[in-house]
């Protein structure tokens, strides 16, 4: 089941709301522990840039951040042109199509225990959405990444 987090904006635009699903416990204990293996490996066989700070249990972006402030201080100290850009990309977590990621993690190495395991994970996934008026029917999800679990 996935339930709507409403973000910001008007609220009767569906891009303002956030799909969180709804797992068992079993199936978040059983995910993170996935987790933590795929992280460890994609981390010590280099398939995750060290300089990679979102959505890591380390210092997280603070790094990222003293060095982008240093960098602008340096310039202006210095009177130099900087120049920043910042990219975010829209909807990354949930556009994704499955087979892409797995080919993805499959082109990187990734162990075949890892990559059936996974994939186990998201065969035949499908959901429904919980809203005030009610539930949808089933609906397949062919992409993006559970958020929530």
């Amino acid at each position: 089941m996935t339930v709507l987090v409403y973000k910001k904006g008007e609220r009767d635009n569906p891009c303002n709301w956030r799909p969180i699903s709804l797992c068992s416990t079993m199936y978040k204990l059983y995910a993170g522990c996935l987790a933590s293996r795929i992280t460890e490996w994609s981390v010590s066989g280099g398939a995750i840039s060290s300089i990679q700070k979102g959505f890591m249990s380390c210092e997280g972006c603070y790094e990222h951040n003293f060095v982008l402030q240093t960098t602008i201080q340096m310039a202006r100290r210095e009177r130099r042109q900087c120049a920043v850009a910042l990219l975010d990309l829209a909807n990354a977590f949930g556009s994704m199509p499955h087979h892409h990621i797995f080919a993805t993690l499959q082109q990187f190495g990734m162990p075949e225990n890892f990559l059936r395991v996974s994939r186990e994970l998201y065969e035949g996934c499908s959901t429904t959405i919980r809203s005030v008026e009610g539930e949808t029917a089933e609906i397949p999800i062919r992409s993006g990444v559970k958020q929530g679990c």
